[in-house]
């Protein structure tokens, strides 16, 4: 198998350390949405494209009457903070566990070239339920960011199971890198894209990172998310005799 990441020539600076921040497709699109809005807010110029043989064989068609091959892109998005920032997104995440392990060491070799000295993967907590209030769960590979993260309302400890992809596999593996890392999970139904959670991630995220974002577009697709949650919560409640207690079983 085969997994090469191509680079662009790009201003970047070479002293100042970097966090890393995932968002690739997963649970109520969170981390894709969330990753997607800091590139789009914070003018992020694409640097570097990661192509895999463990990606399906499949050519994406675009509105321009283009093709281009499913990929996983890096982008250099600059900050008057301490550190600027690398978001990656994709169309995909690799479908095999062999897969999922060598993108992810190959994303996490990559990342020492440009001073990652942080990572943060969001992603989604399904709950299979339709609450309003949505938290933020977080699983860390070490006690600074939990100490950290806590202060600003990550939830820690209550999350169960595992976490399915690169969102979880990431940061663990990280540790063997000697990065920190945490993953951001916003809770979420799990059936469809989330902007709601996703907002909620990224208002945590850039209070700890130092941003200034205007969720003023954003806000218009949570508009979209929670009247279409509101919606189905009332066609539920009538097919369950008007009782709301446990809508859980929808996944």
């Amino acid at each position: 198998m085969t997994t090469i990441i191509k680079t662009r020539k790009i201003n970047f600076p070479k002293d100042k350390p970097s966090v890393l921040l995932l968002g690739l497709p997963g649970i109520g699109f969170i981390g894709r949405i969330a990753a997607r809005y800091i590139i789009k807010k914070g003018k992020g110029k694409l640097f570097a494209t990661l192509l895999s043989s463990h990606f399906p064989a499949q050519a994406l068609m675009t509105k321009k009457g283009l093709l281009k091959p499913l990929r996983i892109n890096f982008y250099h998005v600059p900050t008057k903070g301490l550190k600027d920032i690398i978001v990656v997104v994709g169309d995909i995440q690799p479908p095999t566990p062999e897969g999922q392990f060598e993108v992810a060491l190959e994303i996490l070799n990559f990342a020492k070239k440009f001073n990652v000295d942080e990572i943060i993967t969001m992603g989604g907590y399904a709950t299979g339920n339709l609450e309003e209030n949505r938290s933020v769960f977080g699983v860390a590979n070490n006690t600074a960011h939990i100490a950290e993260l806590s202060k600003r309302g990550v939830i820690f400890g209550k999350a169960k199971g595992s976490i399915v992809g690169m969102a979880g596999l990431l940061p663990s593996l990280a540790k063997y890198k000697g990065t920190p890392a945490i993953c951001l999970m916003g809770e979420t139904h799990g059936a469809f894209a989330d902007a709601t959670s996703a907002k909620r991630v990224l208002e945590i995220l850039a209070k700890y990172l130092g941003l200034e974002l205007d969720y003023s577009d954003l806000d218009k697709s949570v508009k979209a998310s929670e009247d279409f949650m509101k919606k189905l919560k009332e066609e539920l409640e009538k097919t369950q005799g008007g009782h709301d207690k446990d809508l859980s079983y929808i996944r």
